[in-house]
């Protein structure tokens, strides 16, 4: 098993390093769009091939810069004590706490919350895929219903909580907790799929 530190600081340099391949890639491209080639070596496919192939770069760096590295998380790793790092950069950070709710109406759930925290001075929106494994199965992979996003303001924080109208963004379903509740599944595993920031 993997120890908790090793994974974050795995996700920030992962992180880290889609920011400096993408600054690399606009690098290339200004490279290519400022750089003189000789008359008289250059034929025209040559100056259109060039062109093209500095358009898809700087293409592919632009894709690059809105998308934030995530990882596969086991639930277990996730306690009810202390805030997990799932993904920390200059601009933004996700966290993840277990939490067990006694709504006062149904059954007793337990969650997992997320906790999102703006840190700039403008409004960022993520957008993703909410993969949730139940039992080792992803019953949430490729649905419609689970493609999210949420607006922050500059440098606000929001989480989510125990009431019956919460927001479902901020909260993964783990499990039953009742003990007048018998079926056993549970989320075993969940990643932030596809996360962008706008």
């Amino acid at each position: 098993m993997f120890d908790r530190n090793v994974k974050m600081k795995f996700s920030t340099t992962k992180t880290r390093f889609l920011s400096h391949h993408s600054l690399g890639l606009l690098a290339l491209t200004l490279i290519c769009s400022f750089t003189p080639l000789p008359k008289q070596t250059v034929e025209p496919k040559t100056t259109l091939m060039k062109k093209l192939l500095c358009l898809a770069s700087l293409f592919c760096s632009g894709l690059v810069f809105g998308q934030v590295a995530t990882n596969h998380v086991e639930a277990d790793d996730i306690s009810s004590s202390a805030w997990y790092l799932y993904v920390d950069n200059p601009d933004v950070k996700i966290e993840l706490k277990r939490a067990d709710c006694d709504i006062n109406s149904g059954l007793d759930q337990q969650y997992i919350f997320v906790r999102l925290t703006n840190r700039t001075q403008r409004n960022i929106t993520l957008n993703w895929e909410m993969d949730m494994f139940y039992n080792g199965d992803c019953l949430t992979c490729g649905v419609g219903e689970y493609e999210w996003n949420y607006t922050l303001e500059p440098s606000q924080v929001v989480e989510g909580e125990c009431t019956l109208d919460a927001d479902k963004r901020l909260r993964i379903f783990s499990k039953f907790i009742d003990p007048n509740y018998t079926n056993t599944s549970e989320l075993t595993g969940f990643k932030f799929s596809n996360l962008t920031m706008d």
